[in-house]
């Protein structure tokens, strides 16, 4: 029988605390790292802690770079635990810090993580992640062969690591903090898992575990895409607020970590609140920022090789609220107004899509602030009717049937909000309580979103086909006949390429 995980419970390892002790994160402050750019507590977003595109990124960064950002962290290592004197947290005095981790059970020579290497047993590819053979690698080489096969971002699983145990930045790490590297298996109320002791073993079955989360958001307590009640403590009596969850990353987030901060946690960014702070959740964006940037995504990128196409630009507010247009500059006045960037929600025809004969205008309607699309002529009268004001053709797409592009559906929210979706997310939403408007468009092609190509390099797409196998490809064309499939499925941007010799590319 397959053994039920017990309650995840993120922690943070303190030798400067107390000894031998896992204590959790949620009461204890990390110290910060060095930010490049002040960052500021009213930043936060509950809802909307880092994007799914930032946080379910395969490798991110290369196992070079990984290795050099490590190196960055800890230039040098207290190996022998030389430094001294010591003084624990009861003021008393040791002749070094060896001297008061052998008295702990955790003696010299320690390990930092730039430097820590391990064996590991075989993964089987399953559902979130693909197959991993055993080896022995690096704490570098185990960081990258993870992003690769589960598709969770480096950066994450680096500030992960930082911000449960403080191993990124340790100069004397005891093995204790590698036996719970990312609390996973270690709930409040019992010793972590021996199970899942071990560097390998915590990073991996962590990013197996978001994966999970992203893959079945109904299996947990916390959902993305709707209002959830999340609490600033463990204690009751601090109550909690209602955030409106708006990615899988960050309900991924406080499902494994709980608690958000509260305004005392917040003023205080770099240190500690009241007696009903928080701070896994906190330090984890604040890490983030201070180390890697913005946990936002850039918009994205239409792809200026697909003729005759514009995006569409999904953006959301933190209560809920859709907005989409085809234009750059709205889309960035809106950012600067409240709204978040959320993704290119489809690809359709430009404004002057009615030199396409046969496409199909949907029109957008306003009414105190608030906007409706539809594609049906006598709807929008109906709406014209009951005091809702014109802003025109919003978009044309392909004709029902036609043999381009993917559907996109149209569906209503019990709270009345508006989403687009996509084939392949309908099935979510309508589990999720949202029914069909009736409105279903048809793009004119499969694409949706690229990452920016870092110029002069080329975008390699990945997909992968009906018979299970991987096609890379730098050609629009060649991916767009791939596609032409209903089995075959787009999966981003694998990596970037040169497109010719320079700089010595082979």
């Amino acid at each position: 029988m397959a053994r039920k995980l017990r309650q995840l419970r993120v922690s943070i390892f303190s030798k400067y605390i107390v000894a031998a002790l896992v204590i959790a994160s949620i009461f204890l402050a990390v110290a910060p790292a060095k930010a490049t750019q002040a960052l500021s507590g009213g930043e936060w977003k509950a809802g909307r802690i880092i994007d799914d595109s930032m946080f379910y990124s395969a490798s991110d960064m290369s196992e070079g770079s990984i290795q050099a950002f490590l190196n960055s962290k800890t230039p040098t290592c207290d190996t022998q635990g030389s430094t001294g004197p010591y003084y624990d947290k009861n003021g008393n005095r040791w002749d070094n810090r060896a001297a008061y981790g052998q008295a702990s059970g955790y003696p010299a020579p320690y390990t930092c993580l730039k430097s820590y290497t391990t064996s590991y047993g075989a993964k089987s590819a399953d559902a979130y992640c693909s197959a991993i053979p055993a080896g022995t690698k690096s704490s570098a080489g185990i960081l990258y062969a993870v992003s690769n096969a589960c598709g969770v971002s480096v950066k994450a699983l680096i500030v992960m690591l930082e911000k449960e145990q403080g191993l990124v930045t340790d100069t004397w790490p005891w093995s204790l903090q590698y036996r719970g590297a990312m609390g996973y298996g270690c709930p409040d109320t019992a010793p972590c898992d021996a199970e899942y002791y071990g560097l390998f073993n915590q990073i991996y079955n962590a990013a197996r575990q978001f994966k999970r989360y992203a893959a079945k958001p109904t299996e947990y307590r916390y959902k993305p895409y709707q209002t959830n009640l999340v609490s600033w403590n463990p204690e009751a009596v601090c109550g909690g607020s209602n955030i409106y969850i708006e990615n899988k990353a960050t309900a991924g987030l406080y499902n494994y970590t709980p608690y958000q901060p509260n305004a005392a946690a917040l003023n205080n960014l770099y240190g500690t609140g009241d007696g009903c702070s928080a701070y896994g959740n906190r330090n984890f964006w604040r890490m983030y920022n201070d180390w890697f940037g913005s946990t936002y995504a850039a918009p994205g990128v239409c792809d200026a090789r697909v003729p005759n196409i514009t995006c569409v630009w999904e953006l959301i507010k933190p209560s809920g609220d859709y907005f989409y247009t085809t234009s750059i500059a709205e889309r960035d006045a809106s950012l600067n107004n409240g709204f978040d960037y959320s993704r290119v929600a489809f690809y359709t025809r430009p404004h002057n899509g009615g030199v396409y004969t046969s496409s199909r205008p949907t029109y957008r309607l306003q009414k105190s602030g608030n906007h409706f699309w539809t594609s049906s002529e006598q709807i929008r009268q109906q709406y014209l009717e009951s005091g809702w004001t014109s802003e025109g053709i919003a978009w044309y797409t392909d004709p029902n049937g036609a043999n381009t592009g993917n559907p996109i559906y149209k569906l209503r929210g019990s709270d009345n909000r508006y989403i687009y979706v996509r084939f392949s997310e309908r099935s979510r939403y309508i589990q999720m309580g949202y029914i069909d408007d009736n409105d279903t468009l048809n793009t004119p092609t499969k694409m949706v979103e690229t990452s920016y190509t870092r110029s002069p390099l080329l975008n390699v797409y990945r997909m992968s086909t009906c018979n299970n196998s991987y096609i890379f490809t730098v050609s629009i064309l060649e991916l767009e006949a791939v596609l032409s499939a209903s089995c075959a499925r787009y999966e981003g941007v694998a990596y970037y390429a040169s497109g010719d010799s320079s700089n010595g590319a082979i």
